[in-house]
């Protein structure tokens, strides 16, 4: 068959056909909201603890669902004593949140409907090739864990793509592979007239996806790859080890040693892994991906294919059986019993802030034990504050010595970057609600902006950054001196609730961010 032209702007054919699919669904923004947090979230490995925090806090559902599998049997020895994400990130680290963060952004969007089994099979077959992935890494020594568990998610990205917006053209390829036989390869390429792989790789590109994405979707020559040198070269060999070795397990080739062995044979200039060491990474896999698909999956999703994917082989379970360890991971998959509506989550947060403050002050008070640094412990208040009230934005503004001026430090929210940099006012008095909450030593709420402009407590500059909606301003003191401000903001007009509890907590709040700048100074 040959292969479709590109079109002016040199996209295939096929792939200009798809994306354009993409966008007559109804789904569409809701994926496009995706892409770009999942672009926030990888780019955040290169900075700072509060831009990965804010990347993700800004999207509710996704909160709950971290903080959920960080306090379940994945991540079982913190399970229940994680409140925020900032918590999490300071406990395991950027990288593991960071990967959790794009992977459920990923499922999330593909399985917030009813699909056919062909669709939930693909999300489980990445799902699993992820934490394969992952296992393979750490059994080999390869530093960057979390890197080869989203490169094994994203690798057939191709194929799930068509899955999901082109179940005609996958149900044809299906046809062609079990009537005539034909490897998928071969029957993706006649009716799509493109290779999966390169399907994939264009619309990752087309989505500002990282390189090291990009470039693990590529398959590997049929003989024996030469060794890596890069860390993309690394990462693309444990993505296509992981997903040959998946396909063994789901057609249940794996039962083969013959095909095992070949396997390790082909990839021994990648990485060296012995037999039992691939025992330990399929044990652990299946493990992790057991308790990753209950917290991930929706009710009855669970598929034939999955359950394969999640059972041990017989030679696993007779070597598990000698050393005593014998069970079946598969028989707890279903998520059924331990699935988490996020909206019913998102109603009660914002109906009942203070379950999530008082958790918030328990954080901040362990981390002021625990002698954590003012970075944190900002970054504990600012994200407490943010998802109680359901806000816009919070920041934390502070004295800038040297220009003698006010300036954003930390902000959690809508078009933080931008705010950033418009943010700032001198110390020099002015008659407004910023200096006289500054110098007065008094909080003060705005419950509408707009009412409040130029002449009435809202500077001219204030009001251009956020024109409309709520806001409570709350003076940091340290020695009876200001040092600075905590800036609430709600997107509607009387927006933060000002009842006697809530406001209480927000001022303790407020207060251990004070001792945590005292104690800096000590």
């Amino acid at each position: 068959m040959t292969t479709p032209e590109k079109n002016t702007e040199g996209v295939h054919a096929t792939v200009d056909f798809l994306l354009r699919r993409m966008q007559r669904n109804g789904d569409f923004p809701g994926l496009s909201d995706s892409i770009r947090t999942i672009n926030q979230i990888t780019e955040a490995r290169h900075k700072s603890l509060d831009d990965l925090a804010s990347a993700v806090v800004q999207d509710f559902a996704l909160t709950q669902k971290i903080l959920k599998i960080v306090n379940s049997a994945y991540y079982g020895r913190f399970a229940g004593k994680i409140g925020t994400i900032t918590r999490a990130i300071v406990v395991l680290g950027v990288e593991p949140i960071r990967a959790l963060a794009a992977s459920l952004m990923f499922f999330e969007h593909l399985s917030d409907r009813a699909h056919a089994d062909r669709v939930r099979d693909r999300i489980g077959t990445a799902m699993f090739q992820a934490v394969l992935a992952r296992q393979t890494a750490m059994q080999t020594g390869f530093e960057e864990i979390e890197e080869a568990f989203l490169a094994g998610m994203f690798h057939a990205l191709g194929e799930v793509l068509v899955a999901y917006y082109l179940p005609d053209e996958d149900g044809a390829i299906q046809q062609l592979m079990i009537e005539k036989g034909l490897p998928q390869a071969t029957a993706a390429y006649k009716v799509l007239g493109i290779e999966l792989e390169k399907l994939g790789i264009e619309v990752a590109e087309r989505w500002n996806l990282p390189g090291t994405i990009t470039q693990s979707m590529k398959p590997l020559p049929a003989k024996a790859p030469e060794s890596p040198s890069t860390l993309e070269e690394h990462l693309r060999h444990i993505a296509n080890f992981s997903a040959e070795l998946t396909d063994l397990l789901v057609s249940g080739e794996a039962a083969d040693e013959s095909k095992i062995k070949a396997l390790r044979s082909r990839f021994g200039e990648s990485f060296t892994i012995g037999e039992k060491q691939l025992e330990a990474v399929l044990g652990e896999a299946r493990t992790s991906y057991c308790k990753l698909a209950k917290s991930i999956l929706r009710p009855g999703n669970t598929t034939s294919q999955l359950q394969r994917l999640a059972r041990p082989t017989r030679a696993e379970v007779e070597a598990a059986d000698e050393s005593g360890e014998a069970g079946d991971p598969a028989a707890d998959l279903d998520p059924a019993n331990d699935t988490v509506d996020p909206d019913s989550l998102s109603q009660e947060a914002v109906a009942d802030p203070e379950s999530i403050l008082v958790g918030g002050l328990q954080e901040v008070t362990t981390s002021l034990a625990e002698q954590a640094d003012v970075n944190q412990i900002a970054n504990l208040v600012l994200e407490t504050l943010f998802r109680a009230f359901g806000l816009h934005r919070v920041t934390l503004c502070l004295r800038d010595p040297a220009r003698h001026r006010f300036v954003a430090r930390i902000v959690f929210g809508k078009d933080s970057q931008a705010f950033t940099r418009g943010f700032r006012f001198d110390e020099a008095y002015s008659p407004d609600a910023f200096h006289a909450a500054l110098n007065n030593r008094r909080d003060i709420y705005i419950s509408d902006i707009a009412a409040a402009g130029p002449g009435r407590g809202i500077p001219g500059w204030y009001q251009q950054l956020m024109p409309s909606g709520a806001v409570l301003l709350l003076p940091l003191y340290v020695n009876d001196k200001p040092i600075g401000l905590l800036l609430a903001e709600h997107e509607r007009t009387a927006g933060i609730i000002t009842a006697k509890r809530p406001l209480e907590l927000v001022r303790s709040l407020r207060n251990q961010l004070s001792l945590s700048f005292r104690l800096a100074r000590m």
